[in-house]
């Protein structure tokens, strides 16, 4: 017997060649380009990492799998402004075209559902839409540096994709609410926790600018019959929970985080936040848990954004 590991991880496309994996405090936007870009906010209390593993696309049932990161990125890499990933080569049969974000439209998509197949589970529209619906139902301002306020120190460090399948690799097991400035509360339902961007290029370049100079080093990544490589990116939390303050520690969600860095350019007061449920029913008492212990990555609506 075998483990096939896209399997375990989740992929949208088995034959991937590289496969991308978002988690954390990140903020992210189609441009007009069909590229996918992912800003990374930083703050004292996150930790930005960047791992590349070279894992084989099946093991035998019983054998064990260390991971290991193959690939050295270069020590540039933490002042780069900007981190790319490219195609060189298209998949045979396919043309560059380049980031589609994938959406199940078999069955009507909803947030409250418990048990959504696995086509439902991979539906980018688990990511939070922050110009959507569900929240301001409006394309919102990001703020200008001498605007900010709060924790988030910078904002110059961006990824770029020019090709991929953008989808939700993970989503939470939650029920959260959403709440507003006043603290009154909406039910919201399940979102992604973990998103995916699954590559099937025959290869694939990494590269780094900063200042739109575009530095000599990179890594090229090759389709291979054995293997296919898993990009690791995360912005997490790592402070301490304090029983005594709940909301100010690792409990607590980042989504007010967002609004260090952004707002409503029509009713510039208006803030959310989430809450999980114990309730999934949603009775009037609501039983509230508390923050959900996650780190959040943001989606504004396709709307290209200039990261400064």
């Amino acid at each position: 017997m075998f483990k096939n590991l896209s399997q375990r991880l989740n992929l949208l496309y088995p034959d991937v060649t590289a496969t991308v994996s978002l988690q954390g405090f990140m903020l992210s936007c189609f441009d007009g380009t069909k590229k996918f870009k992912v800003g990374i906010p930083r703050c004292l209390d996150h930790d930005l990492h960047i791992d590349i593993f070279k894992v084989p696309r099946s093991v035998p049932d019983k054998v064990s799998l260390e991971w290991r990161s193959v690939l050295s990125i270069p020590t540039s890499i933490d002042k780069a402004t900007i981190l790319t990933i490219e195609e060189e080569e298209p998949a045979d049969g396919l043309t560059g075209s380049g980031v589609v974000s994938y959406k199940y439209f078999d069955k009507k998509f909803s947030r409250m559902k418990k048990k959504p197949s696995i086509n439902q589970e991979k539906d980018f529209r688990w990511v939070l839409d922050l110009n959507g619906e569900e929240f301001h139902n409006r394309p919102l301002k990001l703020l200008t540096k001498r605007a900010r306020r709060g924790q988030v120190k910078d904002f110059s460090k961006v990824i770029e994709f020019n090709t991929g399948t953008v989808y939700t690799q993970a989503i939470s097991r939650e029920i959260l609410f959403r709440r507003d400035e006043e603290g009154r509360l909406k039910p919201l339902g399940r979102i992604a926790h973990r998103t995916g961007i699954d590559i099937r290029s025959r290869s694939l370049r990494i590269g780094y600018s900063k200042n739109g100079t575009v530095a000599a080093e990179h890594q090229k990544l090759e389709w291979d019959m054995d293997y296919f490589y898993y990009i690791h990116i995360s912005n997490t939390c790592h402070i301490e929970h304090d029983p005594k303050e709940p909301e100010k520690t690792a409990g607590k969600t980042d989504f007010d985080l967002f609004y260090d860095l952004m707002s409503d350019p029509v009713v510039g007061h208006r803030k959310y936040d989430l809450q999980s449920c114990i309730d999934h029913r949603f009775e009037p008492d609501s039983r509230l848990d508390g923050f959900p212990d996650i780190c959040i990555l943001g989606f504004f609506g396709g709307e290209d954004y200039s990261w400064s």
